[in-house]
């Protein structure tokens, strides 16, 4: 998967001004949600986002686990 994120920020300086970065950011990644019994799925992932812009960071590592549970009965 490909993800790719911008954040534009202000913020004011001690001296009154305001000061304004940018943030681009590119993330290339895997996940993976195998296919579980019961009412429980799992997945895990990684990213490696990679700052497109000089006020992002330059690389770094992102992991991931999420649990989801059923919480509605589903008539078959």
């Amino acid at each position: 998967m490909l993800e790719w994120v911008a954040a534009w920020d202000e913020d004011a300086t001690p001296t009154g001004s305001e000061d304004h970065t940018f943030e681009t950011l590119l993330s290339p990644g895997i996940r993976w949600a195998p296919y579980t019994k019961g009412d429980t799925q799992f997945a895990v992932g990684a990213g490696l986002p990679i700052g497109l812009s000089s006020d992002a960071t330059d690389i770094a590592l992102f992991l991931y686990m999420s649990f989801e549970h059923r919480y509605k009965e589903v008539a078959e």
